[in-house]
């Protein structure tokens, strides 16, 4: 009887309960049902968070006042979006870690009296680089493969910078379901996979101390198969914070760039014992064994590069969940360059006329016979593909006179000068340079020197040539115009200005006007061809010089358009030459001296380069023909040697290229 009076008691309990309940809903939200049409009251929690990361290593937010958020709801009246500003960091009710947000126009209401709203925020509100489907909460973003750290002050008594990335890049998402309610508060978290890497220079006790001049950096992910990273957007599930977007069949190389700004410099010196911290946002993604990143150094004249997974400083094996974030400490530069094979990372499937590629003029003049009058390099060939150099012009005559060891071999001249070194020699050196190098390529194009004397007997059908070059037939690859990556490494695409007996792999570059900007062909002889841009104003008189700068930019805006894959540059698979090269006659400067050619790189390169480092709308060079790389100093002049080349070399990891499918087309 006891326990069945009890059972009566607690029912009559929770009925009364239920009672208050129901009493205190209605006087705690006396507009229930009502609300419809009202503005929303927003508000964000975890202001203390935005540009730093925390013990545990999640992206902090410290919002300011002003910064800007947009907000998604399908479920409210008539306007389905709209953007909000900061203001009141604290909150009204005096939380440290509150903000308030204000409408920038008419903001969000209320819709449909008791529904469930669905609300889904994201930051930075940029509408040309995030769209969110309001009714799903899938949202598109898109991520740079170029972007920024710029350097605060200079080094510390530690010998480290100080940098601060550029946090367009740093995405974040919120939301929330709810009914109608006085406010709604957001929490926003980052979903960007984040890599904080600190470049260290030489050590500081190394035997060869030097300095490196970095230009930037690489995270390059070698089996990116989302399918939307590759086009350079992603797709994210707010609601369950994943990838939305399902995998692609075939793994691509991906690589997104991280580049300096030091005051007007676009470079740091790294003295021995110097470090700099460099931060890249990835898409959201999980690094580990199976999907490993490699970071590459980017710095004049190498690369050097750790495989990501062994990022800890024991070699332990480390696994990056996607948005998180994670440190990573490269190891010293070596104490000598390692040399720049910069080809190898690129995926094998782009196009070859996809990519900025740095070339030497008169690639063999180091050294001439005439008091080095016409020399035009500081490096030897091998120096040369050691900087990064991938493309040749090599001039070439038979010499037959019987005179000296030079008869009867074909040998490297400049104009009325020769350049004391075989063309087989030549050959061998980059030959030897492949095989050690198999993941890079080279491109030669050939020209008859033909401002020799008669007793040099020339010939223009050039079997002499062919003599030279079927001993390296094995490495020579059958050009066409849509050539890829994976056809040419370890190989030497060959182009020639005259044509020659026993033609049998190279293309035909025909007619060839130089001294100006022309459009010629590239042709084999299977009659495959595509047009092929060349800028060769290499003689101007004095203030002409500015009309060298701005042929060299105009062919440049040709060729950027090589990326549209509606451009008719690259439906035709079109390839370009653009010489910095040339002098100035009007000079008192002999023309056709050492100095006339530094002193027309001093005028030309540091423009070119400054183009190329700082500006944010990319595409290709094509090749690239320069005068004294390698240096930044060549006797009086400053001629930008080693940085332009580098520059150049930088491009083709600031954007994605495009590129074959198995089956041959673009994508």
């Amino acid at each position: 009887m006891k326990n069945e009076l009890f059972k009566i008691a607690s029912l009559a309990t929770i009925l009364m309960a239920g009672a208050f309940v129901s009493c205190n809903e209605s006087e705690l939200d006396p507009d229930k049902g009502q609300r419809s049409g009202k503005k929303i009251s927003f508000s964000i929690s975890d202001t203390e968070t935005k540009t730093a990361y925390d013990q545990s290593d999640n992206l902090r937010i410290n919002w300011s006042e002003g910064d800007q958020v947009r907000i998604f709801c399908a479920e409210a009246e008539d306007v389905k979006q709209s953007d909000y500003s900061i203001i009141n960091i604290g909150g009204t009710d005096g939380k440290q870690h509150k903000a308030n947000l204000e409408a920038k126009t008419d903001g969000l209401a209320w819709g449909g009296n008791d529904d469930t709203h669905n609300f889904y925020a994201v930051y930075p509100a940029d509408e040309s680089r995030v769209a969110v489907d309001a009714s799903t909460g899938i949202a598109t973003f898109s991520v740079s493969h170029s972007q920024i750290c710029t350097v605060q002050g200079t080094v510390d008594a530690s010998g480290h910078y100080t940098t601060v990335p550029d946090m367009k890049e740093a995405y974040m998402v919120a939301n929330l379901s709810t009914k109608p309610i006085d406010n709604v508060e957001l929490n926003f978290k980052p979903i960007m996979t984040t890599l904080e890497i600190t470049v260290q220079g030489v050590n500081a006790s190394a035997a060869n101390q030097r300095d490196v001049t970095l230009t930037g950096i690489s995270v390059i992910n070698k089996n990116a198969t989302f399918s939307g990273v590759t086009s350079g957007k992603f797709k994210y599930d707010i609601s369950n914070k994943t990838m939305w977007e399902s995998r692609a069949e075939t793994p691509t190389t991906e690589t997104y760039y991280v580049g300096i700004k030091n005051g007007d410099e676009t470079w740091v010196d790294l003295k021995s014992g110097e470090s700099i911290t460099l931060t890249v946002f990835l898409p959201p993604v999980v690094i580990d064994k199976d999907n490993q990143v490699t970071i590459q150094v980017h710095a004049t004249g190498e690369l050097s590069a750790i495989i990501g997974g062994k990022v800890d400083k024991n070699g332990k094996e480390t696994n990056i969940a996607p948005s998180a974030k994670a440190k990573i400490a490269l190891p010293n530069m070596p104490e000598t360059k390692s040399g720049n094979n910069w080809i190898t990372p690129l995926d094998d499937m782009i196009y070859v006329q996809q990519l900025s590629i740095p070339g030497t003029h008169d690639a063999a003049a180091y050294s001439t016979s005439l008091f080095n009058a016409g020399q035009t390099q500081g490096l030897d060939i091998e120096q040369q593909f050691e900087l990064g150099i991938r493309a040749y012009d090599m001039r070439t005559a038979f010499r037959a006179d019987g005179i000296g060891s030079q008869s009867g071999e074909m040998w490297m001249w400049h104009g009325i000068t020769h350049c004391g070194i075989s063309l087989e020699s030549v050959m061998t050196t980059l030959s030897n340079a492949l095989k050690n190098n198999p993941g890079e390529f080279v491109i030669l194009q050939f020209r008859h020197e033909n401002e020799l004397p008669a007793s040099y007997k020339r010939t223009k059908k050039w079997d002499e040539i062919y003599n030279v070059l079927h001993k390296f037939d094995s490495q020579i690859v059958q050009w066409r115009p849509d050539l890829i990556i994976k056809n040419c490494r370890g190989k030497f695409i060959i182009f020639t200005r005259d044509d020659y007996t026993n033609r049998t792999k190279a293309a035909l570059a025909a007619p060839y006007p130089s001294g100006n900007t022309f459009t010629s062909t590239l042709s084999n002889i299977n009659g495959e061809s595509t047009h092929y841009y060349v800028q060769d104003y290499y003689e101007y008189d004095g203030d002409l010089g500015k009309e060298k700068n701005r042929q060299i930019k105009a062919l440049y805006e040709t060729t950027r358009t090589f990326s549209d894959e509606s451009s008719q540059y690259f439906i035709e698979k079109a390839w370009a030459l653009n010489h910095t090269s040339g002098y100035d006659q009007s000079a008192s400067i002999l023309p056709g001296t050492t100095s006339c050619y530094q002193k027309n790189a001093s005028q030309v390169h540091k423009p070119i380069y400054e183009a190329l480092s700082k500006e944010t709308v990319f595409g290709p060079t094509g090749i690239v023909f320069m005068d004294w790389v390698g240096t930044r100093e060549a006797s009086s002049y400053t001629v930008y040697g080693d940085l332009l080349p580098q520059a150049i070399i930088d491009h083709n990891y600031k954007y994605r290229m495009l590129r074959a499918t198995a089956q041959g087309t673009s994508n």
